[in-house]
C-alpha cells in the first residue's frame, strides 16, 4: 500500500509529501516512512503509535495473549465469517461501531466491550451515543453495502505477511512526527522516543474516532505542527 502512496505522489509530480494517518491508516503511514522516507516530508498521525516489529509473527502472539476471538485473530483464524456477518445489515455494524462518550457510563450494561467482533453485526450497542448524523451514516453505508467488508477484513489477515516481508527493514522514523491519542481509546500511548527522532504527541478528550469527535481541535494542532515542522 506504500507504493499506492508513491504512485499518487508520481501521478501529481509531487516529490515529496506530508502524510497523514489514522487507526490502520496511520500503519500505512508509519511504514511509508520507512520505506520510502525520500518521499516523505513528515507524517502525522492518530490513535495508532508506531509499532517496532516484533520478534515474532505478531497474530500468533495476540491469539496466545487474547484468545482467538480478538478481533485480528478471528479474521485470521475464520476468514470470511465475521465480513459475511457484517454484509448481512451493515447499518446494525456501523452503527454499533462508530460511537462515542461511551466512558460516560457505567460499564456493567457494556455486553460490546468485551463480546467477540461477529456479535457487533448481531446486537445493539446502546453505549454512548452515534459519532455522526444519520445522513453521514447513510454515506458509509452505502459504501459498504456495495463494497462489502472482505477488502477491509483481508487488511488485518496481512498482519503476517507484512511482518514476514519487513524483516531487514530498520525501525527508525526519521522525519517530523506528530501523534494524537484519543484519552478514552482502547488503544494505549506507547514511548515511541527510541524508534521515532523528532516526536511530538497531543492527548485530546475523546475516544477512538479522534479527528471525527475533536475535529477543531485535531485540525488546530495538525495545522500548528505544520507551520512549525514544514515551513
Amino acid at each position: 500500500m506504500t507504493d499506492d502512496l508513491n504512485g499518487l505522489l508520481d501521478t501529481l509530480a509531487i516529490e515529496k509529501a506530508v502524510f497523514v494517518g489514522h487507526d490502520w491508516g496511520a500503519i500505512v503511514v508509519w511504514n511509508h516512512a520507512l520505506l520510502n522516507p525520500d518521499r516523505v516530508v513528515a507524517v502525522a498521525n492518530l490513535s495508532v503509535p508506531f509499532m517496532v516489529r516484533a520478534q515474532n509473527d505478531p497474530v500468533a502472539t495476540w491469539e496466545q495473549m487474547l484468545g482467538q476471538e480478538f478481533y485480528i485473530v478471528h479474521f485470521n483464524r475464520q476468514p470470511g465469517v465475521a465480513a459475511a456477518a457484517f454484509e448481512k445489515n451493515p447499518r446494525l455494524f456501523l452503527s454499533n461501531l462508530y460511537r462515542t462518550k461511551q466512558w460516560l457510563e457505567s460499564a456493567d450494561r457494556s455486553e460490546p466491550v468485551g463480546s467477540p467482533i461477529i456479535r457487533m453485526a448481531e446486537i445493539e450497542n446502546n453505549r454512548g451515543e452515534l459519532l455522526m448524523s444519520d445522513k453521514e451514516l447513510d454515506v458509509f453505508v452505502t459504501a459498504f453495502e456495495k463494497g462489502g467488508f472482505a477488502a477491509p477484513c483481508n487488511w488485518y489477515r496481512n498482519f503476517t505477511r507484512n511482518w514476514e516481508t519487513t524483516e531487514s527493514v530498520v525501525q527508525e522514523v526519521n522525519c517530523p512526527s506528530l501523534m494524537i491519542y484519543g484519552k478514552y481509546d482502547m488503544v494505549p500511548d506507547t514511548d515511541m522516543t527510541p524508534y521515532v527522532k523528532g516526536l511530538e504527541t497531543h492527548t485530546l478528550e475523546c475516544g477512538h474516532w479522534i479527528q471525527q469527535e475533536q475535529p477543531g481541535k485535531t485540525n488546530e494542532i495538525v495545522l500548528e505542527w505544520l507551520a512549525r515542522k514544514t515551513s
